[in-house]
């Protein structure tokens, strides 16, 4: 049930991964000792994601955006997950607190980037 409130919230706020972002974490979970598995959770996921976002166009499948997006997008989650050892890095005190800072600070940035942008027309 506190899966389907969570979507629901997310549809609501209009998030970039609408649904699937709540699907992708709970497979990502369930999956955890299955590397392969939760590559293909993912893909699938993502393409929803990307087809449903392009308004369910059979061009979106074809396109080079399309493809180019996507295969970057897997290649760097299998990067990140598949080829990650799970294991803590020489410093995980800083990569702890760098991602705690950088996050925040870039999602700032975009924003003020934006901004910029609508006062310039762009």
């Amino acid at each position: 049930m506190a899966i389907v409130a969570l979507d629901a919230v997310t549809l609501l706020l209009q998030s970039e991964w609408m649904l699937f972002g709540i699907l992708i974490v709970l497979g990502l979970h369930i999956f955890r000792e299955k590397p392969k598995i939760r590559l293909i959770w993912f893909t699938v996921c993502a393409f929803c994601v990307e087809f449903i976002s392009n308004g369910l166009s059979l061009y979106t499948l074809i396109s080079p955006p399309f493809l180019f997006g996507m295969f970057f997008l897997l290649l760097s989650y299998f990067v990140m997950t598949v080829l990650c050892s799970g294991k803590k890095g020489k410093h995980p005190k800083f990569a702890k607190w760098f991602f705690y800072i950088f996050y925040p600070a870039h999602l700032l940035m975009i924003y003020f980037v934006k901004l910029a942008a609508e006062k310039v027309n762009l």
